[in-house]
């Protein structure tokens, strides 16, 4: 993935990532103060370098041992939002510790499958090429906005909010310092107030908003986030390439080349989502305040009811006091039933009109709601089509269809379709596919024959991430997955605590080894056997 350089794992002093070049990389093309630096270990979150010189050749080996690569760990955990913040921050400051050591900030790789972490994704490794013929495939600001795009689809409880402004910052391109403190508010659940003031002290100073020069009692502290090198600009004014101050001129930017429409649109989107979320909550709301008054109303009228039923119940029974007699306890009995009768008339349709205006609101209210959505997801050039519009379409869809030719139409008969592609296939038609290849193992004492059918292939112990589950002792969330790689299956062990053997060799991490039918791979006492 790295442009113009080869990438592999190997076994030297513990487990390295090795980048290498065709034509080899000659003695010349190495800064070697930069290297110096890096093998002694002194650069604070940089791993680790080695470098391998034969006939004035070189290979540059990072030790990543006791590391996860990022791009995997972030398959096994759930990741939260604050994690994130935690995670990019890490990567501005190893950008910003670079001025420290006299290193070159565009020199950092920071893609995914190059940062290593812990195992609780709280810090980030980065790696450092210090080659003169080094190019970045972008900008720092690009591929920081990369780095955090890749995160997205693994936060759990992402912040609309949050992403705008983080996406804000890339876009504008943000002094890396400016950042730095941004992810430093963001980073902790206290720190969100004063990261908001960062934004807003951004903007104020490039002339976005004129609230700071209206309002002479401003916090002081939002102002000691405000980028002082940088010229106030008009809003609508094309911002092609921003300055940034001496303690900054470290890391040169290139010309400006983000896509602002693209971006623009995407804030936009997003807003416009939030405002629907916001506005379908509220009606929510109202809805069920609506139904508790509605349940509260027809609680005191069926009280009411009880207690005129049994005014009406006793005042039957009072003749009886007066005159008792076996034919007054007829007339009272009769009298009872008939109350008991017309209560249950008038409960019953009561009810019944109840019931219909309820239908009647919740219909109506599902058809507001129906229309909001619909108007709210029409684009700029779409307008809501009227009955007229309606029917017009209608008429155009049956002239179109009368237009279409049916291969041999004939009054009375069937037409029959002219495309054979068309035609359902019958199953008896139709060949099972064959897997390429097949794993067999022992549980529970009998053999088992498991099919690979799909590349990647993930066996571990975690059943919510594999596609064999495996909870024998010792084996990982994900232990190792069988892959396709150039049209030939090969294993990875995807960083394992107790490692992967395949055919009595220990696997490294992360490196691709080719399999073929009879191989026999082992994860901790767990064995497999290769067929295909």
């Amino acid at each position: 993935m790295l442009q113009n350089y080869t990438t592999t794992f190997d076994r030297r002093e513990g487990h390295c990532l090795v980048i290498s070049q065709n034509p080899p990389i000659s003695k010349d093309e190495l800064q070697t103060v930069q290297a110096n630096m890096l093998t002694s270990g002194k650069v604070e979150g940089m791993l680790p370098l080695y470098v391998e010189e034969i006939d004035f050749q070189i290979r540059l080996f990072y030790n990543f041992t006791g590391k996860k690569l990022l791009s995997q760990q972030m398959k096994l955990v759930d990741l939260h939002m604050k994690q994130s913040m935690q995670l990019m921050y890490e990567a501005v400051n190893h950008l910003l510790n670079c001025s420290t050591y006299f290193l070159q900030a565009e020199h950092v790789v920071l893609h995914p499958d190059f940062l290593f972490t812990d195992s609780a994704l709280t810090r980030i490794y980065g790696l450092y090429v210090p080659l003169r013929s080094w190019e970045a495939a972008g900008s720092i600001h690009h591929s920081l906005k990369e780095l955090f795009m890749y995160m997205l689809p693994y936060i759990k409880d992402a912040d609309g909010k949050t992403i705008q402004e983080l996406m804000r910052c890339f876009q504008e391109e943000w002094a890396i310092r400016d950042i730095h403190t941004y992810l430093e508010g963001k980073r902790s659940t206290a720190g969100s107030e004063s990261s908001h003031s960062a934004i807003q002290g951004h903007m104020d100073d490039r002339g976005l908003s004129q609230e700071q020069g209206q309002n002479p009692n401003v916090n002081s502290s939002q102002a000691s986030f405000i980028p002082q090198s940088q010229n106030a600009v008009e809003p609508d004014q094309a911002v092609p390439n921003l300055s940034v101050g001496k303690e900054e001129s470290e890391f040169p930017l290139p010309e400006w080349s983000w896509r602002r429409e693209a971006d623009d649109s995407w804030m936009e989107t997003s807003t416009n989502l939030l405002k629907i979320e916001k506005e379908t909550g509220q009606s929510k709301r109202k809805t069920e305040n609506h139904k508790n008054q509605e349940r509260s109303s027809d609680t005191s009228q069926f009280k009411r009811l009880i207690l005129i039923a049994l005014i009406a119940l006793i005042a039957a029974w009072m003749p009886l006091s007066f005159k008792p007699s076996e034919g007054m306890v007829y007339i009272c009995i009769g009298l009872s039933l008939a109350v008991a009768a017309v209560s249950y008339l008038y409960f019953i349709k009561s009810g019944y009109k109840q019931e219909d205006a309820g239908n009647t609101g919740e219909s109506k209210h599902a058809e507001e709601d129906l229309m909001s959505w619909n108007h709210s997801f029409l684009w700029e050039d779409e307008t809501p089509i009227s009955n007229t519009d309606l029917s017009v379409e209608e008429e155009r869809i049956a002239v179109a269809a009368e237009e279409l030719p049916l291969a041999n139409q004939e009054p009375d008969r069937t037409a029959f379709l002219s495309n054979e592609s068309d035609r359902t296939v019958l199953l008896s038609e139709a060949k099972a596919e064959e897997p390429a290849i097949w794993l067999q193992t022992e549980k529970e004492g009998e053999i088992q024959k498991f099919p690979i059918l799909h590349f990647p292939f993930t066996i571990g112990r975690d059943a919510a991430r594999v596609d064999y589950c495996e909870t024998t002792l010792g084996v990982s969330k994900q232990h190792f997955e069988i892959i396709q790689e150039g049209g030939a299956i090969a294993i990875r062990d995807l960083g394992s605590s107790n490692g992967t053997f395949l055919n009595e060799e220990p696997l490294i991490p992360y490196k691709t080894y080719p399999v073929q039918g009879g191989d026999r791979i082992v994860m901790c006492s767990k064995r497999f056997i290769v067929h295909g």
